[in-house]
């Protein structure tokens, strides 16, 4: 996985922001069995969910105008370059 940070970690992810990116890296720094989830939204409306299960990671595509949020702050949100993969 090669991922281009553009911004600074997200301090409490259980807060929706966009980032200004079309990529986030997530990582879940909880136990490796506890799950999240992470729900994208475009103004009130649910566009998708996906569960990070613990000591994952994953990037995430979005729009930049969709929030991120996760269901609990021990989900971190990274922006990330288009070249993220």
């Amino acid at each position: 996985m090669q991922v281009f940070p553009i911004g600074l970690q997200a301090a409490d992810s259980t807060v929706a922001a966009s980032y200004n990116s079309t990529k986030v890296y997530a990582v879940n720094t909880a136990g490796a069995e506890t799950e999240y989830l992470i729900t994208i939204k475009q103004g009130a409306t649910t566009v998708a969910t996906i569960t990070i299960e613990g000591q994952q990671a994953m990037v995430i595509g979005k729009s930049r105008t969709n929030t991120i949020v996760a269901a609990n702050a021990l989900v971190k949100f990274t922006p990330c370059g288009p070249s993220s993969e």
